[in-house]
């Protein structure tokens, strides 16, 4: 499984970071701009993400804005949709419709802890990738 994670806190970045690896490979953004050059280059080499985890507050746009422009990269390039999960340390209302309303996959509250997030990735049908005997 491929997975992107957008997080401009690097503590938070490294736990999701740690946390998703047993699912697959990480790949990392902390801005809009990074996170759309790793998407662009994704579709391009025809190895999309299946997952992707965005932080709802990261410089260059807010999360929501940079969920939307994954959504439509991924109709232009008539693939199918990654999951996508929207974190945030702020449960508001505004959030949580706002990411709803951007058709996101979950909504998580940071901080990402090892069971809620193997709860909700279980609920999308993820589970940790099987280590290969030695």
């Amino acid at each position: 499984m491929k997975i992107l994670i957008v997080e401009d806190d690097f503590a938070c970045l490294q736990i999701a970071s740690v946390l998703l690896s047993s699912y697959g490979d990480v790949d990392a953004a902390t801005n809009s701009d990074q996170a759309g050059d790793l998407m662009n280059k994704a579709i391009i080499n025809g190895k999309p993400y299946d997952l992707m985890v965005i932080d709802i507050n990261i410089p260059g746009s807010t999360g929501l804005e940079l969920l939307c422009k994954f959504r439509a990269a991924e109709e232009q390039a008539t693939i199918s949709p990654s999951r996508k999960l929207v974190m945030s340390s702020v449960s508001s209302h505004d959030n949580i419709i706002g990411a709803a309303r951007a058709k996101c996959d979950g909504f998580m509250v940071k901080p990402l802890t090892k069971d809620s997030l193997t709860a909700k990735l279980a609920s999308l049908g993820f589970h940790p990738a099987a280590k290969a005997e030695v």
